[in-house]
């Protein structure tokens, strides 16, 4: 801890006398090319990001400012003071923070090898930016790492996208625990989260918290997105509502294992963290491998919760969805789930269609049943091939009789699903 307190206090020294566009690493002084401020924008919010430490962190995140209201000034109002028996010279909150930052929190990248590969610290060493997107490039050579985070603000809403991408450049391999899509820094002003919750049938609930000292994390461990562990969060002061207050929405893009974290450290500054939740040994990197994460989208709404969906409605529908509302009125289907159960019969089924036609029904779904030994909900789900003995003919006459009647034909199945008392199941155990 003294030498710590010593080599912090030779960089707080010589930090007053020279010039702003020094940087220091590992006590070592030189002058460095790089922008020390990236700034995207929209009309909808300004994102800005310091880049005078060793890595680059977001000071600014929220309504669009003017020119009037420059980086450096954000830089210093983000000045803190210097808290008591704490590092003279704070760890900042950088996209990616590690152990070689000397931060305490939760790391955004946490690596063994065979030395002290767990201990990284990176370098900023390029800076790529254009309109909407810029990529930080890092690098520590003496553990032969490569540190990439992307990240994209969109043209017309206030959605950013982060993604990190750590690199083996060395020549032993790297066991991969965790690397986070961004951690942020939540403004001073937010004091509550709000979490979804639930289960089948029950599904997004909400839930309020208040920040509390210490982490609020939850990870899912199903190998697939859950009811009870969404990916996302909201973030928010005391008062905002549906259509009053600033808000900052969090998702993670990844039906996969996955962690978020909202922690509130000891000094006073609290953050957000999302990545992919990885099993021990579940990643190896070897000589000239890369793990990507999934990507991380955030939000910003200036008028409620109802503003902030609006974003995210809008991003999706122009950067998702691969088709537009105008593009064709939703059908009215019928389903025959209610009707029939697991009990099929084509007779029946085509008698159905004949019933439900004549009131405006536009698209008929085939519902559960159909498929090779689906009698009840213990068998089946695997095995997605017609039950001939039910339909010894195949599908072919339903399908036809209902086109027929003027309607489209629909059917269902679970493909993320699987029976033990399945072909597939005992095929495949």
């Amino acid at each position: 801890m003294r030498n710590y307190a010593v080599k912090s206090h030779y960089l707080r020294c010589k930090k007053i006398v020279s010039p702003p566009n020094l940087r220091f690493i590992n006590a070592e002084v030189f002058m460095s090319s790089l922008s020390q401020f990236v700034r995207l924008s929209n009309e909808k919010v300004t994102l800005i990001f310091d880049c005078q430490g060793r890595m680059p962190k977001v000071i600014y995140y929220g309504a669009p400012l003017s020119d009037s209201t420059t980086p450096e000034m954000l830089s210093v109002l983000n000045t803190r003071q210097e808290a008591k028996c704490a590092p003279v010279i704070e760890p900042p909150i950088t996209l990616v923070p590690t152990h070689g930052e000397g931060w305490t929190g939760q790391p955004g990248l946490e690596v063994s090898g065979d030395a002290d590969q767990w201990s990284a610290g990176f370098n900023l060493v390029e800076i790529n930016q254009d309109a909407q997107s810029v990529a930080f490039i890092a690098e520590d050579a003496h553990r032969g790492m490569r540190l990439i985070t992307n990240v994209e603000l969109d043209t017309a809403t206030s959605v950013v996208k982060y993604v990190s991408r750590v690199e083996n450049t060395g020549s032993s391999a790297l066991h991969l625990n965790y690397l986070n899509a961004a951690s942020l820094p939540l403004p001073t002003t937010v004091s509550k989260i709000k979490t979804f919750e639930g289960r089948w049938s029950a599904e997004f609930q909400t839930k309020d918290h208040d920040l509390f000292f210490g982490s609020y994390v939850r990870e899912n461990r199903r190998g697939k997105t859950s009811h009870d562990t969404f990916p996302g969060l909201i973030a928010f002061p005391d008062g905002t509502g549906e259509l009053n207050g600033e808000c900052f929405g969090y998702h993670l893009g990844a039906s996969a294992n996955h962690k978020l974290r909202a922690e509130l450290m000891a000094d006073g500054r609290s953050y957000v963290q999302f990545g992919e939740l990885l099993f021990p040994g579940e990643v190896v990197l070897d000589a000239g491998d890369s793990y990507t994460s999934p990507v991380l989208y955030t939000g910003y709404g200036c008028e409620g919760f109802s503003s902030l969906s609006q974003q995210f409605h809008n991003f999706i529908r122009s950067n998702v969805l691969n088709h537009s509302a105008e593009s064709k009125p939703r059908p009215v289907h019928y389903n025959t789930w209610e009707g029939i159960y697991f009990d099929h019969n084509e007779d029946e089924l085509k008698a159905l269609a004949d019933k439900v036609a004549p009131l405006g029904i536009e698209r008929f779904v085939l519902d559960d049943g159909w498929f090779k030994g689906r009698r009840n909900d213990k068998a089946g789900l695997g095995d997605w091939f017609v039950d001939e003995a039910i339909y010894p003919e195949g599908l072919d006459g339903l399908i036809d009789h209902v086109t027929g009647l003027g309607m489209e034909f629909g059917i269902w199945f679970e493909p993320e699903m699987v029976n033990p008392d399945s072909d597939l199941y005992r095929a495949h155990p």
